[in-house]
């Protein structure tokens, strides 16, 4: 009789056991189906990774995204069939669209999240197809310029009659003025085109369709304003660097009127008994030297003097506006970029874009010739260093002829 109740009692309490398994693994199921289903309240949306970064932003049911997130100048835009039309705004881009640029304009299309098509002046290109398994882009004119890595796999890009497909991280494309010619930059990588290779630092030209040959691309090709301009966009902290010199001219500039405010203050404790109207004075040249003192920082940037490049000549004529600028020695030198504007006093880098780009310390001159009768420009010259950093002078007015 006393097994028979220590049978039953241990058979139910090997039954409640099984219960509670059962309970367990019913409730890991419901935790694990909420959070990977999007579930449940306060949830976070599944289109942000543990870095911040949109993963949904970037494909979309099997669509690559396409925005254009940089422009310059004159840009526009054609939606299928409809006629073309000014933006001046970022958009998002659909399979069908076409965007093109006018004179002295820029834009950039990203693709993705990293991938990126940026066209010259006078350039044209067309959106075929976003698929993330065959992304398509028609180059009907102009220059382009293409730089990524995660999509490039999958991109390939129609240029007159030349198939051109990357298999390294840069490449650039040039339609010739009549459309009869294409040169395809093998920069950063290989290029496949028209199922031929090219090396790295290799350029072919094809002309209706004929390959003219191979050649290596040559010093002014590289240090061209167009590349040189790609090649700091290409640098991984380009607009960051130029934050961060704006952040620490301002930390500058109250640090130093900080200490010219507790000096100022300490001198007016000592002098106490002296005359009212040398105290007002004193009060006066402190003003003034902290406006100096402002101004010069803000120009020069803590860059010293060898690293600042001020326009020494300035003219306007029938051809343009012609500047020259003082020839940086230092070996830190990179580039010199050439900024205008024609509505800020003031120009500063990158707000107001650039017109001109080098990286020959030699070349101090820039004559240019797309601006307007009877505007007025203002002009400063930027010298960037080795690390990226931004050094900017004075700036010059001029006004069109």
């Amino acid at each position: 009789m006393a097994q028979s109740m220590l049978y039953r009692r241990n058979k139910k309490n090997i039954l409640n056991i099984v219960l509670i398994a059962i309970a367990v693994i019913i409730v890991i199921f419901l935790i694990w189906f909420f959070a990977f289903s999007g579930g449940g309240d306060g949830e976070e949306s599944n289109d942000e990774n543990v870095n911040g970064e949109m993963l949904n932003s970037s494909f979309s049911n099997g669509k690559v995204t396409a925005d254009i997130d940089y422009m310059r100048g004159t840009i526009g835009l054609k939606e299928g069939d409809d006629a073309w039309k000014i933006i001046s705004e970022e958009v998002v881009l659909e399979e069908g669209n076409s965007l093109k640029t006018a004179d002295d304009s820029r834009a950039i299309i990203t693709l993705g999240s990293s991938s990126e098509v940026r066209l010259d002046s006078n350039s044209e290109v067309m959106i075929a197809s976003l698929d993330e398994d065959a992304l398509v882009i028609n180059q009907d004119r102009g220059s382009s310029y293409h730089y990524g890595g995660q999509l490039l796999d999958t991109y390939t890009l129609n240029a007159l009659d030349a198939e051109i497909k990357p298999e390294g991280t840069a490449f650039a494309v040039e339609i010739d003025e009549d459309n009869n010619t294409v040169v395809v930059y093998a920069l950063e990588g290989d290029v496949e085109v028209n199922n031929a290779t090219i090396a790295e630092g290799y350029k072919i030209s094809l002309e209706d369709g004929d390959a003219n040959g191979v050649e290596e691309i040559t010093d002014d090709e590289f240090y061209s304003e167009w590349f040189t301009w790609n090649d700091s966009r290409n640098s991984e902290d380009f607009n960051d660097n130029d934050n961060e010199n704006t952040n620490e001219n301002d930390n500058d500039n109250e640090n130093e009127n900080d200490n010219d405010n507790e000096n100022t203050n300490e001198n007016d404790n000592d002098n106490e008994n002296e005359n009212d109207n040398d105290n007002e004075n004193t009060n006066e040249n402190d003003n003034t030297n902290n406006e100096e003192e402002n101004t010069n920082t803000n120009e020069s940037a803590d860059t010293g003097a060898s690293l600042t490049s001020n326009i020494s000549s300035i003219a306007a004529g029938g051809d343009g506006v012609s500047l020259k600028w003082n020839k940086v020695s230092s070996d830190e030198f990179k580039y010199y970029r050439v900024v205008r504007s024609d509505s800020n006093s003031s120009p500063s880098y990158p707000a107001d874009g650039y017109v001109f780009y080098t990286g020959n310390a030699g070349e101090i001159s820039f004559n240019d010739t797309t601006v307007q009768s009877g505007k007025t420009y203002y002009y400063r010259v930027c010298v960037i260093d080795s690390q990226d950093q931004s050094h900017c002078g004075s700036v010059q007015s001029a006004t069109a002829k």
